[in-house]
């Protein structure tokens, strides 16, 4: 993983996902202020052997999350903002502005899993 930080306010998930894969950030569309921002991810990576998917997080579900790398969907004052996590825990927040995230503060968490491993050749670009 590399620690990156955000170009923009709006690309936070975009940055998240350039470090969690180790590619430059500047390659990485940014799908944010599209409605349909979720497919849009889901079909760039897809196109890349990777499915992205996205659950609602609580406590009690905790236990489910995958090891390895995930994106958390934090609560910012009134806006999402999306941060790297690793084995449950928050690592690395990609904002220029950091900020103290808590437990509490998680909404769902996003992981990746190859579509089909034969025909897994990893290049995001």
């Amino acid at each position: 993983m590399i620690p990156y930080i955000q170009s923009s306010e709006d690309n936070c998930f975009g940055t998240c996902i350039a470090s969690i894969f180790e590619v430059d950030p500047e390659e990485i569309p940014n799908y944010i202020k599209d409605a349909d921002w979720f497919e849009k991810w889901y079909n760039y990576l897809a196109k890349r052997n990777i499915r992205i998917h996205t659950h609602y997080y609580c406590k009690t579900s905790k236990k489910n999350i995958p090891q390895g790398y995930v994106i958390f969907g934090v609560k910012r004052s009134k806006d999402l903002h999306a941060v790297v996590g690793y084995d449950g825990q928050i690592v690395w927040d990609p904002s220029p502005n950091k900020c103290e995230f808590k437990e509490k503060d998680i909404v769902d968490y996003t992981y990746f899993t190859i579509m089909n491993p034969s025909k897994f050749k990893f290049e995001l670009r």
